[in-house]
């Protein structure tokens, strides 16, 4: 078989296997893509569905407050309601009516926008079930006639003369405008249906589709399950990749619809190009095997010429240089091969060099690998490897007290670290679920902004800006920690997107009997289309590739939340890109009025106390009970529930400190078995748990609890809950002699 040939057959048996995977890895990146893009879709309905039930709860809190107004207990509609009920339709312009009407759908009055929303009411049906469960129901969609659609929502309204019912209508195409806010794709069609499967808007062609039924292929997918995605047929007849997320709120259902050809043919560009690369190369590759057959070819029939000559005692050779080098060598070597043995050993060293070099640049290469694992290993190992040793010297007969101290203070800070992280995440877990409570106190604004200020320069955070500040004390209401976090999440803000050498403005002071924090940079500034949404979930600027500023949009927000939580409002200014930005929080001043004493911020002198200890795990038992005799107290431990009833009520004790997750029966029902016993209301019951969420707490308390300790123990917390309970008379101290200590 001619070289020609056999040179096409191996580039053939090459291409194969390419080209068999470039197909497999096509249908596989077809399928990857395609999964991304219905995830990333998913992902975006889920968030507008939350920004439908955040507008459906904000609704329905302005509703249960206005329903609790006296206007409302007047018999007959007055003024006042009248007047009400205007203000209410002014500062809601998505309200299309408003009224108030009986438990069977009576209207007594009502208001509405327009005339054409004159001609619907509630229903009676739904309207019983919410004066017999005192429970607001959002409506299905209404057909009020002439085109005109609404939703209405409604809340019970407690009359000395009867319930009532107060509610308000919204039109359709409120919520066309709400869709057309959050965009998601640029060719997708958002659909929000109702519980029935009806239309309520729809951003295509929303005039003919509003009041219509959806499909049964997308509704039926729909049903029994709260979000997901899949391919359907919409009511226009196009083939959708969709999604849809169903209302915690109302139940209603936010779906979204791209056109698959469009998704496929962006998919398809991909596949399109590796197909074409492959018969690109397959091409090339035959073409270059013919061309180097024919050189191959030539230089070989050359070398056999060259041996012939040798044989044959001729006294030249061609001389000819041939077009393959190494056809060109063993033409050289043939010709040098009776003259000079000397070029053969040369050329045997160089190759012998290269061979040596080419093991050099191995082991080198085997020793950056080794020394990268290392590396590796190290940056993993070390902060473990602080943590570990620190134990061991603490461990060990011969440890000055100075070493034992360092080491105790490594531990401490990476437990420390630890522990922030967790609390952390919690706090911004209760923040954006709406459980979190203010623990209030008369404070100076100008105080929290500067005890801030001073930890930044303290940890370098400000060291290559110019920090102006301008603090006028302002006295409010609120929780120091908070307002903290507000003023610190402004401050890093401003840090991150300020360059260096750049000035950044901190300012308190009082303007119009409101207390005003201004934080103010000349960093990046705040483009005019993000401007109006700095403030909501995952909102960010522009980042670059390395991601330098960091975060997840999730400062701000939490800023907006906790300053409304204070009763105060935040915003935002900037000139636009480049230009700098501005922050402006005002809070409400604190009015004179005798100013209750404060507790103690140390720990309260305690005298010597009893104290049964009841806790599962063994080393924290231990530890904690060693813990509260290093500093005095007479200590007995358990480690299940129904032993620890029976200690506790079978001694006299003054505290006992319960694990939450115990064997048995947990510290709930510990707690509550306690104070059902005769005399068990007279010992001082804590709490020790690693769940430390508000409604663990309230759990806690509702069980018979006096105080709450989140794990790790700590003693200085745990002693300051006792004073706290003594100060609040839970409970009364005094010394006692003194008892055996058991384990």
């Amino acid at each position: 078989m001619r070289i020609r040939k056999q040179l096409v057959i191996l580039v053939l048996a090459v291409l194969a296997p390419v080209a068999l995977l470039a197909a497999l890895a096509s249908v596989g990146l077809w399928d990857i893509q395609r999964d991304a893009y219905r995830q990333r879709i998913q992902e975006r309905v889920s968030a507008l569905r939350l920004a439908l039930d955040t507008e459906l709860e904000a609704v329905l809190r302005e509703l249960r407050t206005l329903s609790e107004s006296p206007v409302l207990d007047a018999p007959v509609p007055s003024e006042d309601m009248t007047a009400t009920f205007q203000r209410m339709l002014r500062n809601n312009p998505s309200w299309g009516s408003i009224g108030l009407a009986a438990a069977d759908g009576a209207v007594r009055y009502r208001l509405d926008r327009r005339t054409a929303l004159a001609g619907w009411k509630p229903e009676p049906q739904p309207l019983a079930e919410l004066v017999k469960t005192g429970t607001p129901y959002i409506s299905n969609l209404v057909n009020v006639g002439g085109g005109v659609h609404v939703t209405y929502v409604a809340v019970p309204v407690v009359r000395a003369s009867g319930p009532d019912i107060l509610f308000i209508g919204i039109e359709d195409t409120v919520w066309l405008d709400f869709f057309r806010r959050y965009p998601i794709h640029e060719r997708a069609t958002l659909t929000l249906n109702d519980r029935n499967a009806i239309i309520i808007a729809r951003t295509l062609d929303n005039e003919r589709w509003a009041g219509q039924r959806s499909t049964s292929a997308f509704w039926d997918r729909t049903v029994g399950r709260t979000e997901g995605s899949f391919a359907n047929v919409g009511v226009d007849g196009q083939r959708f990749y969709s999604a849809f997320s169903r209302s915690r709120v109302s139940s209603w259902v936010v779906g979204t619809g791209v056109p698959q050809r469009d998704v496929e043919a962006a998919l398809s560009r991909p596949t399109m190009a590796i197909v074409l690369g492959v018969l690109a190369a397959a091409g090339f590759a035959s073409i270059a095997a013919l061309v180097l057959g024919g050189r191959i070819i030539g230089a070989l029939s050359a070398l056999a010429n060259a041996v012939e000559s040798v044989t044959s005692g001729q006294a030249s050779l061609p001389q000819a240089k041939l077009p393959i080098d190494e056809a060109e060598t063993v033409r050289l070597a043939l010709v040098a091969s009776h003259e000079q043995l000397a070029a053969r050993e040369a050329s045997l060293n160089e190759a012998l060099g290269l061979e040596a070099k080419s093991r050099a640049a191995a082991e080198r290469a085997s020793q950056a690998k080794d020394d990268l694992l290392a590396m590796l290993g190290h940056e993993l190992r070390n902060p473990l490897s602080a943590i570990k040793t620190a134990v061991t010297i603490v461990e060990m007969p011969n440890a000055t007290p100075e070493m034992a101290t360092r080491a105790r203070e490594v531990v401490k800070r990476q437990i420390g670290h630890l522990t922030t992280i967790i609390d952390e995440l919690l706090d911004v877990a209760r923040l954006t679920s709406g459980k979190t409570q203010l623990k209030s106190e008369p404070l100076d604004l100008a105080e929290v902004a500067r005890h801030v200020l001073d930890a930044f320069n303290s940890a370098g955070r400000c060291s290559q800006l110019q920090v102006e500040t301008r603090l006028a004390a302002a006295r409010v209401y609120g929780d120091e920690t908070r307002l903290e976090q507000v003023v610190s999440n402004l401050l890093d803000n401003a840090c991150k997107y300020t360059p260096s050498g750049g000035r950044i403005a901190l300012s308190v002071a009082i303007e119009d009997a409101t207390a005003v924090l201004m934080v103010a940079d000349s960093g990046s500034g705040i483009s005019r289309d993000l401007l109006p949404h700095i403030f909501e979930l995952f909102s960010q600027g522009s980042r670059t590739l390395d991601r330098s500023q960091g975060g997840l949009g999730l400062g701000l927000t939490v800023v907006r939340r906790l300053v409304e939580l204070h009763g105060g409002t935040v915003e935002a200014a900037s000139e636009g890109a480049d230009r700098g930005a501005s922050f402006i929080v005002r809070l409400p001043l604190l009015q004179a009025q005798p100013r209750a004493q404060s507790l103690e911020a140390m720990p309260p002198e305690l005298p010597p106390l009893d104290v049964v200890v009841v806790e599962d795990n063994a080393d924290n038992r231990e530890v904690v009970v060693d813990l509260l005799r290093t500093h005095g107290h007479r200590v007995v431990s358990v480690d299940d529930g129904v032993r620890g009833v029976e200690a506790i009520l079978g001694g006299r004790y003054d505290v006992a400190l319960v694990d939450i997750g115990l064997p048995g029966c947990d510290g709930y029902e510990v707690a509550r078995r306690v104070r059902a016993a005769p005399g068990g209301g007279a010992v001082l019951l804590v709490a020790l748990t690693g769940y430390g969420r508000d409604e663990d707490r309230t759990r806690a308390t509702a069980a018979g609890f006096d105080a709450f300790l989140v794990k790790p123990f700590d003693i200085a917390r745990f002693e300051r809950a006792l004073g706290e309970s003594t100060r609040n008379g839970a409970v009364a101290f005094s010394p006692r002699a003194p008892r055996a200590a058991g384990g």
